[in-house]
């Protein structure tokens, strides 16, 4: 990963905010100014820096750039400041660069998850695990998120709004002895849309709403054999196409608007995800006709935050397109989850490499399950991972040295670091005092032979403004 150091003023101990290495540029003449060009900040971090001083007051190195006309240059102490520890996604005050260039904090849904509004995204989010649970009955969570979806139209029907928290428009029935509530609803009959007054089930919550949709189809002995080619299918498509079959709606097109909204926001992912947690990693290791592999981590580096999920010994007697592994950290859910596709090797194995950058820098348990997914779309479950990555995080001191009297220059050094396999390089923004940030540039620090890192920053860069310089 990329880092860029970033110092905050420690104006007092309320604020929290990092210590400053302030460099003085005393300026003896008045030469032509030069724009730095300014770069715009990243807001994530990984990185602390190790105290090294007994007070956070600001340190102060003079420097003077020198003419024929002017005084020498004073140069007074240098110091280390203090930099208090800083955890890894608290502060937005930490330049981070990782090492992939697109760094993705979730799965998309539907073309990009910046379509999906607030409320839609809120409402996806209360009806997963839900559905996901569901599945355990026989019923592909894909199915339910996108029957509540049309039914309730995001949960903004009548229906669906508290108090009566009907999604499905599940009607009352003789074998329902909880609350219900008659509303006025279109049927196609004949041809036409009529509107009735029928009356509907009616819950405490949309969980409890989700909860019995599952149950729903197996719930009688007419309905299990009615919905029997629905429940327990793997297809979404064909799933979708026997519930209209069965009759659930009336609707001639309602199987063909579920299938739309499955694949338009990649509900079936969903689906791979339950299929593993739910039946295929109680049956690792047994016997039988459907593919099958071995599954091992390895590669295990919690200096870089990463781990290799290997898949070994595959056995598919069908045939397969692909192998995708669906990882994500425990912490906020599945936020973070990323669809990876396994790359076969030399010797028949695949592997994919997780980083954690690539998951928000979360520490701690991750789960990687492996999917086969057959010549006809469909995906097969092969089992699933966990790992713990404690994550190392980066420490390291900052120093301002080689104040240059003649040149207007000094240098900033990066000594003591911690993780420096995580590092791929440190990016220093910089800055004089004068006008606020107008002169701000983030300078790219060299990695040198001993292991630490360094940047020479001129005033020339910084519109030979004089005064002070704040280095982060």
């Amino acid at each position: 990963m990329q880092l860029g150091f970033h110092f905050g003023f420690k104006k007092s101990k309320a604020y929290g905010l990092c210590g400053v290495m302030l460099a003085i540029l005393f300026l003896g003449m008045s030469g032509q100014s030069v724009k730095a060009d300014e770069m715009l900040s990243p807001t994530d971090t990984s990185s602390t820096l190790k105290e090294s001083t007994d007070n956070h007051e600001a340190s102060y190195s003079e420097v003077g750039v020198h003419d024929d006309s002017t005084s020498q240059m004073n140069l007074q102490s240098e110091k280390v400041l203090e930099e208090e520890q800083t955890s890894l996604a608290d502060s937005s005050k930490i330049a981070v660069l990782t090492n992939s260039f697109v760094t993705t904090s979730s799965y998309q849904e539907a073309d990009d998850p910046s379509e999906i509004d607030q409320n839609q995204s809120q409402f996806l989010s209360a009806i997963k695990q839900g559905a996901m649970d569901g599945a355990k009955e026989g019923v592909l969570p894909s199915i339910t998120a996108a029957q509540a979806i049309l039914e309730s139209g995001w949960g903004s029907s009548e229906l669906a709004k508290a108090p009566n928290n009907n999604l499905f428009g599940i009607k009352d029935s003789g074998d329902w002895n909880g609350e219900i509530v008659t509303v006025p609803t279109q049927e196609y009959v004949n041809g036409d849309y009529i509107t009735v007054n029928a009356a509907f089930r009616k819950y405490a919550s949309w969980n409890d709403s989700v909860v019995d949709h599952a149950k729903f189809f197996t719930s009688t002995e007419w309905r299990k054999n009615n919905y029997r080619k629905v429940v327990n299918e793997t297809d979404y498509r064909i799933a979708a196409q026997e519930l209209k079959n069965a009759g659930y709606a009336t609707d001639p097109s309602y199987a063909g608007k579920l299938i739309s909204l499955i694949e338009a926001y990649k509900l079936y992912e969903w689906d791979a995800v339950s299929n593993t947690t739910n039946s295929v990693l109680e049956n690792e290791g047994v016997e039988s006709q459907n593919p099958k592999a071995d599954l091992a981590i390895t590669g295990l580096n919690n200096a870089t935050g990463s781990y290799d999920l290997v898949i070994s010994n595959l056995v598919a007697p069908q045939g397969f397109k692909e192998v995708l592994v669906p990882t994500w950290s425990e912490k906020n859910g599945q936020d973070d989850i990323i669809w990876y596709k396994a790359a076969k090797q030399a010797n028949g194995d695949y592997k994919v490499t997780v980083r954690s950058s690539n998951h928000k820098g979360d520490s701690g348990l991750y789960n990687s399950h492996v999917y086969l997914v057959d010549n006809d779309g469909k995906y097969i479950g092969l089992g699933g991972k966990q790992v713990t990555l404690d994550i190392t995080k980066t420490q390291g001191t900052l120093t301002i040295v080689n104040n240059d009297k003649n040149r207007g220059t000094f240098d900033v050094l990066i000594t003591n670091l911690t993780n420096p396999s995580g590092i791929s390089g440190l990016l220093i923004p910089v800055w004089s005092e004068q006008n606020g940030q107008d002169d701000l540039v983030w300078h790219n620090a060299t990695k040198q032979d001993d292991g630490s890192y360094k940047v020479t920053i001129s005033a020339s860069q910084h519109k030979w403004n004089s005064g002070k310089y704040i280095v982060h």
